[in-house]
């Protein structure tokens, strides 16, 4: 059928008669193991979930199928050791999951229930796992069979098997990956993410044992977990420093961890007040290190007078301002010169200081915001800060909001050359992901400051309707627009010259033989 809910009442039928389960386990395994073995409905590519050449009913028979495969694996695995009349029976179900993993290479579906499947395994039954390192080991052996979501996969079933043998290969595994050139560098990142992972949840368990009214350690297991975070983040960095997309990548997917922990934590919190004091210690030193990192790579000091630095000039030829600032604001306040990190990416395309690439700049505030989840007066630098931009019109503001500025303006940019025109567009882009991050993050917090939330969010505004003028006139003068460092992948199309002289050239062979 194709009704999903059946699989939930043959659980509940052989969790009642657990009886049967436990006589005829070696019969049920078998059964299981023939349902990822032969329903298949042909096979999948490696690097999509689904096959076209599969109907929507058939793909929904296979779901259920192995939804029923897993169901019933699951259940011999969590009484395996009430099965006394196979030795070692939870192995052997390892054994099992392990060799189909490995040899299901166009399997899409197949590998991917049962890589989730041995997920499960290594974070639910820790212990029993223990016994089953040599059949992991088979998986880092074959890592090379593995891509995409089954990679990463098997990185976090490695990553979770914490101080042992396989556990070790992994991190010289990853250690290896991350100093080989970018091809590499990817692998070494997802597995590193996971690591990180599977660190970050011992440590948070470790804080948890903790008394709950003191910042007390427990055997300083706390203390090691953490310094393995901040290790790990160290041999990231440095093995990006000639690589910025690898930082990007390992700050995009550790944002991505860090927000799923703090949903996990706000639920926590609503239920039981110790939560909030648990997220505070674990995440508080990795949020303000990820905003001393931002502070030092892109903020600087309102006085300085970037303008007047030759090299500046000669990086972009309009003077610059500092705007979106505050009333009142302090004069030394914190800047992001984005006019100079902007314009020195799209003349050297390479620079020696990697850490103040823009190809950062979106990640890293993402990862400010999640880190900072808890505690907002740590990066108010970051809340705070005014933007250094070009400066199109010396005279005056233009207020765009008016038909005959807004002329004035458009015309200006008309005069731009069309690297110009571009650095400004970059410009108003990263200042939008910047200030979208901004007000995503005091909009989450208790203690909402809607001062600035409303400040922020008017010229949050403001930099929009500026850069959908600058993207309308940068269309229209010099064609499509892409940003810097947005990793999109654009189809050029060029026009096939060779076809009609290979044609031409045939023809005039045909005639010479005639002749």
């Amino acid at each position: 059928g194709e009704d999903p809910s059946i699989i939930r009442s043959i659980h509940t039928h052989l969790t009642s008669n657990i009886s049967f389960v436990n006589k005829y386990a070696q019969h049920i395994f078998r059964f299981s193991v023939a349902i990822f073995q032969q329903l298949s409905f042909g096979n999948f590519p490696t690097i999509i979930t689904t096959n076209n050449s599969l109907s929507s009913t058939n793909l929904i028979h296979l779901q259920i199928g192995l939804q029923l495969a897993v169901m019933l694996i699951d259940l011999l695995f969590s009484i395996s050791h009430d099965i006394k009349h196979i030795p070692d029976f939870h192995e052997q179900i390892i054994s099992g999951l392990v060799r189909m993993a490995i040899i299901f290479q166009n399997r899409y579906l197949q590998r991917l229930q049962i890589l989730k499947l041995l997920k499960r395994f290594c974070y639910r039954y820790k212990t029993k796992m223990l016994t089953c390192e040599s059949y992991l080991k088979n998986l880092f052996e074959y890592i090379d069979v593995f891509r995409g979501d089954h990679l990463r996969l098997v990185f976090s079933i490695l990553a979770s098997m914490y101080n042992t043998g396989v556990y070790n290969d992994l991190n010289m595994f990853v250690t290896k990956c991350l100093i080989q050139p970018h091809k590499e560098k990817a692998r070494g990142v997802f597995g590193a993410i996971e690591i990180f992972r599977s660190l970050l949840l011992r440590h948070v368990a470790d804080l948890a044992q903790a008394p709950n009214n003191s910042n007390t350690r427990v055997d300083g297991k706390t203390s090691n977990h953490e310094n393995e975070l901040k290790d790990l983040l160290g041999l990231v960095q440095s093995s990006g420093m000639q690589c910025p997309q690898t930082l990007a990548l390992f700050y995009d997917e550790l944002a991505t961890i860090l927000g799923s922990a703090n949903a996990k934590q706000f639920q926590q919190q609503q239920h039981s007040s110790t939560s909030s004091q648990i997220d505070t210690q674990s995440l508080n030193w990795f949020a303000i290190s990820a905003a001393d990192m931002f502070q030092e790579a892109f903020l600087n000091d309102s006085n300085i007078s970037l303008t007047s630095n030759s090299l500046d000039n000669n990086r972009f030829p309009q003077q610059t301002r500092i705007v979106y600032n505050f009333d009142g604001q302090i004069p030394n306040a914190s800047v992001l010169n984005l006019a100079n990190i902007i314009s020195k990416y799209h003349q050297y395309r390479t620079m020696s200081d990697t850490s103040s690439s823009p190809i950062l700049l979106a990640p890293m505030l993402r990862l400010i915001v999640l880190a900072s989840w808890s505690n907002i007066d740590q990066v108010d630098a970051v809340l705070q800060c005014s933007l250094r931009i070009p400066d199109i019109n010396l005279s005056n503001d233009i207020d765009i909001d008016v038909p005959r500025s807004l002329e004035i303006y458009r015309d200006k940019l008309k005069e731009l050359s069309n690297l110009s025109l571009n650095i400004l567009c970059d410009v108003y882009y990263y200042a939008s992901r910047l200030f979208r991050e901004i007000c995503n993050l005091l909009s989450s917090t208790i203690n909402q400051n809607e001062l600035l939330i409303s400040t922020r969010l008017e010229q949050l505004t403001d930099i929009e309707e500026h850069f959908s003028i600058c993207v309308q006139i940068c269309r229209q003068q010099y064609g499509f627009y892409e940003p810097i460092c947005s990793n999109i992948e654009r189809n050029t199309m060029k026009k096939n010259t060779k076809k009609p002289t290979a044609t031409t050239n045939k023809t005039k062979v045909t005639k010479q033989q005639g002749t």
